[in-house]
C-alpha cells in the first residue's frame, strides 16, 4: 500500500485561489506486486470537498499555483484502513 500524488489543473477562484491553479490530488493505492493488479484505490478529490480544507486556496499563489488542500502523510493497513 502506498500514497501517490497527481496535480490536477483547476480554476481555484471558487475557493479564493488563482484561475490557473492546480489541486494536489493525493491517492492511496494497494497493488498486488506479483501481478500488478490494482486492489484498492482512493483519492482525496473524489471523497472530500475542497471547501473543507484548513489551508486557504490563496496559499497556491506562493507555491506555483498548486493548492495542497488536503495532505496525505501516511496510510496504515489493519482491519480497517486508517488515513492520516
Amino acid at each position: 500500500m502506498f500514497t501517490a500524488l497527481k496535480q490536477v489543473l483547476a480554476d481555484l477562484t471558487l475557493y479564493g485561489g488563482p484561475a490557473d491553479g492546480y489541486f494536489d490530488n493525493y491517492s492511496i493505492q494497494k497493488v498486488d506486486l506479483e501481478t500488478g493488479e490494482l486492489l484498492f484505490f482512493w483519492n482525496v478529490l473524489a471523497h472530500v470537498d475542497p471547501e473543507d480544507s484548513m489551508l486557504p486556496a490563496s496559499s497556491a499563489a506562493s507555491s506555483h499555483n498548486i493548492w495542497d488542500c488536503f495532505h496525505v502523510n501516511s496510510v496504515e493497513e489493519g482491519r480497517t484502513i486508517h488515513f492520516s
